[in-house]
């Protein structure tokens, strides 16, 4: 396939804007270096690659050239933008700064319930488990544990695309979304005036943060496209672009996925693979025997220390089931064992007394 600029009804003029900005090249090509000095003014070249894009799609404008100056392909950020599937939606703009005056609950993901379907799941899982324990020195309860909390052992894997995520959260910190923010924490937080300005202070640093983290998640995607076949357009997951019975961001995808059932493919909405991924995952990041190298990794997983605790609190509840469970069995069948003993008629003996 021709790697160069995307067909779409463009104008010359816009491309020479763009090829003199060294946007426009080869995904084998080294991406030009873009320096503050540059002779195009950034406003031309948006205005430039929103007369490519069409005014319905013009809104990506942006991200388009955050991509292209990050070194992604040019019809790679042309096709994401151009895509009908992928949808602008301020609400994955949007910058928490206010979190920590609440503090977070996980409880329910350890409460009866979540106990009895993760024993459930353990149960029947058991074998996989098992081999993906002995792969990566994983306990299995942990596997059972981190996959239940994230998406319910896939009963919930979201419903947003991934690539609308990351697309508009690329452009989080354009003015008009860093102001957008400035409002709704005006209209909703109770605090003090300096408090306020402090908070709006840390909307413009985590603006900037996550809009480049954002991009970098895009240039994973790119390279899950390329390297591994993965149709990105068509990925769906949770609120922060997270996919798969795993839930792995792209990066996380890239660095930790792993093809478990060894079918050629690397998809984390198959079970063994998303199994075998989580166990790489933490085994890559830290865990071993130790529960600090333990808390650390799983806290890699997820930035949060009630989330750590959630996590190794429903392992340790699934592990004493488990353990009481065929303890329980164990009992049953001696008790059997010992009742077919002293009955001739039993299957373990002949009609005159003696064992077979």
């Amino acid at each position: 396939m021709n790697r160069l600029i995307l067909t779409v009804s463009c104008s010359m003029i816009a491309l020479a804007v763009l090829a003199c900005a060294g946007l426009a090249c080869r995904a084998d090509e080294a991406p030009q270096q873009q320096t503050a000095g540059s002779a195009v003014p950034d406003s031309l070249l948006l205005d430039s690659i929103a007369a490519q894009l069409g005014s319905a799609r013009a809104v990506f404008a942006p991200a388009v050239l955050k991509l292209l100056r990050a070194g992604a392909d040019t019809s790679f950020a042309y096709r994401l933008a151009l895509d009908s599937t992928v949808q602008h939606d301020s609400k994955y703009m949007r910058i928490n700064v206010t979190g920590y005056l609440r503090k977070p609950d996980y409880s329910s993901h350890y409460n009866a319930r979540s106990v009895r379907k993760s024993l459930e799941f353990h149960r029947e899982n058991d074998s996989l488990l098992a081999l993906c324990e002995r792969q990566y020195d994983v306990p299995k309860e942990v596997l059972t544990a981190i996959t239940w909390v994230e998406t319910r052992h896939g009963g919930y894997l979201g419903k947003h695309q991934v690539v609308s995520v990351y697309l508009c959260l690329a452009m989080a910190d354009e003015p008009e979304y860093i102001l957008m923010n400035k409002k709704k924490l005006a209209d909703s937080f109770k605090g003090t005036a300096a408090e306020r300005r402090n908070l709006e202070r840390k909307i413009e640093k985590r603006s900037a943060r996550k809009a480049a983290w954002a991009v970098d998640q895009l240039r994973a995607l790119e390279r899950m496209a390329d390297s591994s076949g993965v149709q990105i357009t068509g990925l769906y997951g949770s609120y922060a672009g997270a996919f798969g019975i795993a839930q792995f961001i792209p990066t996380s995808f890239v660095s930790w996925a792993v093809d478990g059932d060894g079918d050629g493919r690397t998809d984390l909405f198959s079970l063994h693979d998303a199994l075998a991924s989580a166990g790489n995952y933490l085994r890559s990041n830290g865990w071993n025997s130790t529960k600090k190298g333990q808390r650390a990794a799983v806290y890699h997983y997820n930035n949060s220390q009630a989330y750590v605790d959630a996590v190794l609190t429903l392992a340790a509840k699934v592990k004493t089931g488990a353990a009481a469970k065929a303890g329980s069995k164990s009992d049953s069948s001696a008790a059997g064992n010992a009742d077919r003993e002293a009955q001739p008629g039993s299957q373990d003996a002949d009609s005159s007394g003696r064992q077979r």
